[in-house]
């Protein structure tokens, strides 16, 4: 991800707030004493608050691609790394905890298949 998108992003909300706060102080003026001009202080808010979301969901929607990517890749490793033992060693794990719990063993076939269970 660009970590520059979020400093423009503050950027942005910091000029935009010093922009209302120069429009609330401009709203002093009895010329600019009237509710359209502070109508239009909100409509600059809500505005702001519009774009920041747009942004921000662009920015997720990035961050989830790259996600994706680095899990695809991580996995590809892992596959590629991985002894093929490893699933008899995970067998063998699951096996002692089910020891440990109480719970009786899983009675394999000769192909390597739990029995099923039928309801």
């Amino acid at each position: 991800m660009d970590h520059t998108a979020f400093e423009h992003l503050v950027a942005l909300n910091r000029s935009v707030d010093a922009a209302i706060d120069t429009l609330q102080k401009l709203a002093e003026y009895p010329e600019l004493k009237n509710e359209d001009f502070a109508v239009q202080q909100i409509y600059l808010r809500e505005r702001l608050a519009d774009t920041n979301l747009r942004i921000l969901h662009a920015l997720e929607e990035s961050e989830l691609k790259a996600n994706g990517d680095a899990f695809k890749g991580r996995r590809a490793y892992e596959k590629k790394t991985r002894d093929p033992d490893d699933c008899y060693f995970e067998v063998m794990r699951r096996e002692e905890e089910r020891k440990q719990l109480g719970l009786p063993s899983v009675d394999w076939d000769s192909a390597g298949h739990a029995p099923r269970h039928y309801g």
